[in-house]
């Protein structure tokens, strides 16, 4: 009842500068003491439980033991994405985007991946959905803009012309700064707008 009552109230539309936003919400729910008997506890457990009814797409979820361990290690590789910027452990590959009617590449992706010195390879839906929680993604986004825009101007200067396409996050539109950082490297790397494709994820 009182999640109900939580969601409800947070259904409300709210207005902000002008425009009507609606607001929806994933609640995780754990309860004292079956799942804890130390607020620090319940906090972190209902924390993990919120996780869940993300991933399930649904409203809300309770605290479930046996999902805890895989919620610390994406923790965990949070706290190693921060330090792998400093130690270029990111990777930046281009996917091409093929016209099948010519068979020529048209423009390319600009893909993400993290080359973990004892995982491996690790793909950006093991590190992406939490980077984005914290915030952290925004420095990822400004890595991979760099990245994308020197390869595409340097492509360019071979008299190569393709379009490059890089994934932001919804967190990216929120940084009030994305359109300078887009105009500083369009300037920087000598590439023509046009050629930029920015995809919301």
């Amino acid at each position: 009842e009182v999640v109900r009552k939580i969601l409800r109230a947070i259904e409300q539309p709210i207005e902000a500068e002008g425009q009507w936003l609606d607001v929806g919400a994933s609640i995780g729910i754990a309860r004292f003491p079956e799942h804890g008997d130390k607020p620090d506890t319940l906090i972190s457990r209902a924390d993990v439980a919120m996780y869940l009814a993300k991933a399930a797409n649904s409203e809300f979820a309770f605290y479930d033991a046996t999902h805890d361990g895989t919620q610390q290690e994406q923790l965990s590789l949070l706290g190693e994405l921060r330090r792998a910027m400093d130690r270029q452990e990111l990777r930046v590959y281009f996917q091409p985007k093929i016209d099948l009617r010519t068979g020529r590449t048209r423009g390319v992706e600009a893909l993400v991946r993290w080359m973990h010195p004892m995982r491996g390879l690790v793909p950006p839906i093991e590190f992406m959905p939490f980077a984005e929680r914290t915030g952290f993604v925004r420095t990822v986004t400004r890595f991979v803009l760099e990245m994308a825009l020197t390869r595409c101007g340097q492509w360019l200067a071979q008299g190569i012309r393709l379009s490059v396409s890089v994934n932001i996050s919804v967190r990216d539109l929120q940084n009030t700064d994305l359109p300078d950082i887009v105009a500083s490297l369009l300037a920087s790397c000598a590439v023509p707008p046009e050629l930029v494709c920015l995809e919301i994820t």
